[in-house]
């Protein structure tokens, strides 16, 4: 007959599943069970009655399919519970309360749990009621649409356009300045509450303009 043998780190297991009074990290590598481990500590969360209400849970992950995994596997663990011959009619009671509203469990992403946050408390954070969070293609179709209209304004204006000519002659495709205004879009936080200071001094580049010309005429 085999003998299931515990895991080396069974004591760390027990700790993440048990220690409720302490806020842990937890670090390991793909597929060493942490999914596992964070779904036991919910399962033992509610049934010691530390959590009560299903709206009293939040488990946050990465991705959306991750975020599904976990709601599935939470429930399963919760159904699990009750058919333990161990647990107390109490016991099975704490759980199939939550069980009942399992849907009621935060189980998201980071960007799902931060969206329930800024919907619920909007003029807290700054933001008009009835917000809305753009998805992935949806900004990306925003942002082409904004830089169309960038290049047709810099077309427009009478003294950029040697400065364009010369930047085109040296094999410097317009292709790397939508690079450059995709990282202003992407970390436009980072420039601060105003945007650009717009009471910042202009910088003359006739230094740069004119070698830049000289190395046009150059080219063959």
């Amino acid at each position: 007959m085999s003998t299931v043998l515990d895991p080396t780190d069974q004591a760390a297991r027990e700790r993440i599943r048990t220690d409720h009074e302490s806020t842990l990290f937890v670090e390991a590598g793909a597929g060493t069970g942490k999914t596992t481990a964070l779904v036991r500590r919910v399962a033992e969360l509610v049934v010691t009655g530390r959590v009560t209400s299903a709206r009293h849970l939040a488990a946050i992950t990465f991705t959306e399919a991750a975020a599904a995994e976990l709601r599935d596997r939470v429930r399963e663990q919760l159904e699990a519970e009750i058919g333990r011959l161990e647990r107390s009619d109490e016991e099975r009671a704490r759980v199939e309360a939550v069980l009942a509203d399992v849907d009621e469990i935060t189980l998201t992403t980071l960007h799902g749990f931060a969206s329930r946050l800024l919907g619920t408390y909007p003029l807290e954070a700054g933001l008009p009621p009835g917000f809305e969070v753009e998805d992935e293609i949806e900004a990306s179709v925003r942002f082409e649409r904004r830089f169309r209209d960038l290049l047709d304004d810099l077309h427009q204006d009478a003294e950029l356009r040697p400065v364009l000519a010369r930047a085109l002659a040296l094999r410097l495709p317009l292709s790397r300045l939508q690079e450059v205004a995709k990282i202003f879009d992407d970390n436009w936080d980072r420039l601060g509450p105003g945007g650009v200071d717009p009471t910042l001094t202009p910088v003359r580049i006739d230094g740069i303009v004119e070698p830049l010309a000289v190395a046009v005429d150059l080219l063959p």
